[in-house]
Order: C-alpha cells, then structure tokens, then sequence
C-alpha cells in the first residue's frame, strides 16, 4: 500500500471549476501534476481510483459515477472531468 504524501495546503492550489454531473463524461487524471497525497483515492465512493506508483490511477472497472467528488478532494487541481 503506498503511502499519501503532505499535501500542499488548501490556499496554494488553484481553484476548481464548478460543473453539475450532467456535465461530466471523461474522467482525466494529469499524473504530472498529481502529488501522490491519495485524497481522490479516500473520496471515491466507488473505488474506482487507486495508487499506482504514487500516482492517482483509474482502476480497470468502468464504475465511476462521474460524481466528482475526487475533483474536489485533489488540492492541486489533478483531476478533472470533462465532456
């Protein structure tokens, strides 16, 4: 099991764009601005990211709900959902 690393603080991550669950179809993780902190990984009520190389990951199962809650828990602005 990796190990989350420290987050940057809340007020040094740019702000997310807010958008409706209507809105989302596409799941998109940019690994090189992912810090590894694991956030995403805990708000998914679905387990459908995971920790791979310390880089937050989609898993094989096509489950995600498109909720957006891992877009709100990564404090660097990693993930987002777009159509």
């Amino acid at each position: 099991m990796n190990t989350p690393k420290e987050a940057p603080a809340a007020e040094e991550a740019p702000a997310a764009e807010e958008a409706s669950a209507a809105d989302y179809q596409k799941l998109n993780i940019d690994t090189d601005t992912c810090v590894g902190c694991g956030l995403c990984v805990n708000a998914c009520p679905v387990s459908h990211l995971e920790m791979v190389d310390e880089k937050a990951t989609e898993t094989k199962e096509d489950n995600c709900v498109k909720c957006g809650l891992c877009v709100d828990a990564c404090p660097v602005n990693a993930i987002n959902l777009k159509e």
